[in-house]
């Protein structure tokens, strides 16, 4: 029995040595990686500084290197990892409303890269006697009483901002859903120079004008990319070059085409007292 419990009692030692021995080493290991994670952090504050921001654009017509970097808010000496690139593309865009498209590079270890793209006029929208001139993604970008020529003229959306940068916010969402609805296809078909006129004011009763010579009524926006598909094919085939009238593609699968003057209904060109 001695000897039994004597050899238990030695297994026991060794059984609570090795666990003081992993115990000590896990303890080391703990030390060593928070000693690491602090040795990192320090050269990462020290060394990863930003000192250089570089503008890398095709554009020079609207804006320059400074202000695009000004705009930025990027403050030279604060840590490049510290940038967060959704605020900086958002203080670029709302500075700077003809920049179309941001996009933000680090070059370690201290030179941020800001690329950017130019947006342009896409259509103008009449209110208070002046117009609001936005991009094809629904941004504002100017307040004026000039429109560019070769765009459209949107009616029957009344907008509730009127701040350039900002997205276009309309008072009636279905009018905004409609407008944007068609202005991608627009753009997908490459009619932007050809379409002098666009009314959403009904999201039922959708209507464009092509060329200043053809009235075209959509009906609603359902299936709007099957009409103008029918469209397309319609002008390209069975058309007259120099044809002037009205197409009616309301109703699915059918085009009704009348020619002679273009009918607008009532109140197409109104503008509203609160646009």
């Amino acid at each position: 029995m001695d000897s039994h419990s004597s050899e238990k009692e030695r297994l026991e030692r060794r059984a609570l040595q090795k666990k003081r021995r992993r115990r000590r080493r896990t303890v080391s290991i703990s030390l060593i990686v928070i000693l690491l994670g602090i040795a990192l952090t320090a050269i990462v504050l020290v060394f990863f500084k930003v000192n250089d921001i570089k503008v890398e654009n095709s554009i020079t017509s609207m804006y320059t290197g400074n202000q695009i970097e000004t705009a930025s808010g990027i403050i030279k000496g604060q840590n490049i990892f510290s940038i967060k690139k959704k605020d900086i593309t958002a203080n670029i865009l709302r500075a700077l409303p003809y920049i179309g498209e941001v996009t933000i590079r680090r070059r370690l270890p201290n030179t941020v890269v800001l690329v950017v793209s130019e947006t342009t006029d896409y259509v103008s929208i009449p209110y208070r006697g002046g117009y609001l001139i936005v991009s094809l993604d629904m941004r504002i970008l100017s307040d004026t009483y000039i429109v560019s020529q070769g765009i459209p003229t949107v009616y029957g959306i009344t907008p509730e901002n009127f701040i350039p940068g900002q997205k276009l916010q309309a008072r009636d969402p279905s009018t905004q859903e409609a407008l944007s609805s068609l202005l991608n296809l627009v753009e997908e078909y490459g009619w932007i120079g050809r379409v002098t006129a666009i009314n959403v004011r009904d999201k039922l009763e959708v209507y464009m004008v092509y060329e200043d010579r053809i009235l075209i009524r959509f009906g609603s926006i359902a299936k709007l990319d099957y009409k103008f598909e029918l469209l397309k094919e319609t002008l390209e085939t069975k058309l007259d070059k120099n044809f002037s009238g009205n197409i009616n593609l309301a109703t699915p699968k059918y085009v009704y085409v009348s020619e002679g003057e273009m009918r607008f209904p009532n109140s197409f060109f109104d503008i509203g007292s609160l646009e």
